[in-house]
């Protein structure tokens, strides 16, 4: 969890550690129950395997020069939440998972901008305060 040299799919507290200073944004758009159903069982599954699962250092290369790069268990973060995405046919998109950027995401038409800061702040001034069932609960799984 501390070091991003040896990502993966590991659990980090939003409260502390590297996360305590990022930025961040977070959006919701509208899915049927199959369609989370499908999302959850996805990341369950990686969950359960997380021990071969880790970043993808070298699509990042491939991203940079605009060539796929196929690999099987790694991700880097925006490829990840495009695939999960994709696995519930949210959306698709018309590049290769390994290519979707942050931006390409942030484009989607039906995501709704729900907060944008400090990932402290949403801490802080709603899980903590305002609604325990909001966006995010307090640890959560994401790439490093």
């Amino acid at each position: 969890m501390r070091n991003p040299f040896v990502g993966g799919f590991v659990e980090e507290n939003i409260a502390t550690g590297l996360l305590k200073k990022a930025d961040c944004a977070l959006y919701s758009f509208d899915i049927t129950q199959e369609q989370l159903e499908q999302m959850e069982l996805y990341i369950e599954q990686i969950k359960a395997e997380k021990e071969y699962y880790h970043y993808n250092f070298i699509g990042l290369f491939g991203f940079l020069i605009n060539k796929p790069i196929k690999r099987d268990h790694v991700f880097f973060c925006s490829q990840f939440v495009a695939s999960v995405l994709a696995e519930c046919e949210f959306n698709t998109f018309e590049k290769p998972l390994s290519l979707v950027a942050p931006q390409d995401l942030k484009e989607i038409p039906t995501l709704q901008l729900e907060f944008q800061g400090k990932l402290s702040d949403y801490y802080e001034n709603y899980l903590q305060h305002e609604c325990k069932s909001s966006f995010l609960p307090d640890v959560f799984s994401v790439e490093i």
